[in-house]
């Protein structure tokens, strides 16, 4: 197992509150960020323990992981599943626990491309969804796909 990341925590009123929840025994997780001539960098692995060890690091300094480490890390884990669809499955339940088919449809632009979009829209097909809400879900998705071979697979994939 390498890393689980959860950009959908219950109890989080942010939809852009993400983190990393598991991590296997000789996983890390460096995320690096370099703007001009800064530096943010989040280093983490499983301690012996078993806990998550989290170093933060501004322009090579380390820093105490406060509010302001935290928050940079939720926006570049919620960067990385809308850019990879890394974590689809704990992020469509999220939306859709949410607000249904509109927190899907209010999220599909927000990704990366038609195969993020894919990976999205037959995971909330599988979310216990019924005839109308699905409907409702593949004609607004449509609208949204710039590729038609994506779209074929949506439609090739489609959970009975």
């Amino acid at each position: 197992m390498g890393f689980i990341t959860d950009c959908a925590p219950m109890g989080m009123k942010s939809s852009s509150s993400c983190d990393v929840s598991a991590a296997g025994p000789e996983s890390f997780l460096e995320l690096i960020e370099r703007s001009g001539p800064s530096t943010r960098r989040m280093f983490i692995r499983r301690a012996n323990n078993g806990h998550l060890s989290y170093r933060w690091f501004v322009n090579s300094a380390e820093r105490p992981l406060d509010e302001d480490a935290r928050g940079w890390l939720a926006s570049r884990l919620l960067e990385l599943e809308r850019h990879t669809a890394y974590g689809a499955e704990q992020r469509v339940e999220y939306l859709l626990r949410r607000a249904r088919v509109d927190g899907v449809l209010a999220e599909l632009p927000l990704l990366d491309g038609d195969n993020e979009r894919r990976i999205y829209v037959l995971q909330a097909l599988k979310g216990g969804l019924d005839a109308t809400e699905k409907s409702r879900l593949l004609k607004a998705a449509r609208r949204m796909f710039l590729d038609e071979a994506e779209w074929a697979k949506v439609l090739n994939s489609m959970p009975a």
